[in-house]
């Protein structure tokens, strides 16, 4: 996506725009021809076929202390085990709010290509990476290089975790590029959040040993390392009727 390519100074004329239509402050180079066109009704008539209001609110408020948690599981023959998940995530309670939760079969429903799901929530949750922690910069694929450049983070449920009973966690930069996946326990989740909150980094977390690499996009000519360990916990968005 052109926005994220973007150094984040670069990104600030379209945070300017948007803070403009939010405030109707008119004199910030909005006029009130265009002004008056800018309507709920066709606000989301544009808007609707790649990001829905609640995306859009999300991808403002997402950090690794408000985890955004995605449901990528909707076999009928699993619901069970997702609402157990859940659960034991602290879905709704502690771990994850409840309206940090996203639950899309039409969106979301991607199974067996960790990178192709990480494309969608990039694309649908751009304003995720537009914070301003990780500017630091490094081209190692060490975890301790990695943890230098994560911007944000997202809990993912796919039908593999579901199966499995952990969580996935996908760890970006802030261009959006996928820097890792990782495993957690469920139970797990609840701490993390906690320490999150109180100024825990991934930095941190590689030097505890936390995150052993489930999945790396590295050069290819580099070999993708395994391993993984690490939690975290959430709930459904519209109530998944678990």
């Amino acid at each position: 996506m052109e926005y994220l390519d973007l150094s984040h100074r670069s990104r600030k004329p379209y945070h300017g725009k948007a803070a403009v239509v939010l405030t109707g402050d008119l004199t910030g180079g909005i006029d009130a021809g265009i002004r008056s066109r800018l309507t709920q009704a066709n606000i989301d008539r544009v808007l609707k076929p790649f990001q829905t209001i609640r995306e859009r609110n999300l991808s403002r408020c997402g950090s690794p202390a408000n985890p955004i948690w995605v449901a990528a599981c909707y076999e009928e023959s699993l619901h069970q085990e997702y609402c157990d998940l859940e659960r034991r995530s602290e879905v709704g309670g502690a771990a994850v709010e409840t309206e940090m939760v996203l639950s899309d079969p039409d969106v979301y429903n991607i199974n067996g290509d960790i990178n192709a799901l990480a494309e969608r929530i990039v694309e649908r949750l751009p304003a995720l990476f537009d914070g301003y922690a990780a500017l630091r910069r490094g081209i190692g694929q060490d975890l301790v290089s990695l943890s230098k450049r994560m911007e944000a983070l997202v809990y993912v449920a796919d039908v593999e975790s579901v199966r499995g009973g952990f969580v996935k966690v996908l760890w970006f930069d802030h261009h959006g590029k996928l820097l890792l996946a990782s495993r957690l326990e469920p139970e797990e989740l609840e701490g993390m959040t906690g320490m999150w909150s109180d100024g825990y980094s991934m930095r941190d977390a590689a030097d505890e040993g936390r995150l052993i690499a489930l999945l790396k996009d590295p050069p290819k000519d580099k070999p993708v390392k395994e391993g993984s360990d690490a939690e975290w916990e959430t709930e459904s968005e519209y109530g998944s009727a678990c």
